[in-house]
């Protein structure tokens, strides 16, 4: 889902290195908090955009941001409308 939305490889890596290894596991912890979300990006930015380790350095573009929020803002709004489908359905 990340890699269809236009987030590339290190931005998913700095994901991965905060324990969000998939799209289920941003969803378990913002799913009430879409806008936790997007401050948790941009302090991303804040902290790693101009990193002095290559490595580390990594940026959210605004659209990437408005995207991960989007894709989170909608998938929760479904789930809440349709109570009888569960994660799985949406996962296998």
């Amino acid at each position: 889902m990340l890699d269809a939305i236009g987030v590339d490889l290190d931005q998913r890596n700095r994901l991965t290195n905060d324990s969000f290894d998939s799209m289920k596991a941003i969803i378990d912890l913002h799913s009430n908090d879409v806008e936790g979300l997007k401050k948790y990006l941009i302090n991303l930015n804040k902290t790693f955009a101009s990193s002095t380790n290559e490595q580390l350095r990594v940026y959210f573009s605004p659209v990437n941001i408005s995207r991960l929020v989007g894709v989170l803002y909608y998938f929760t709004s479904i789930l809440q409308s349709i109570p009888s489908i569960s994660y799985q359905t949406f996962y296998s």
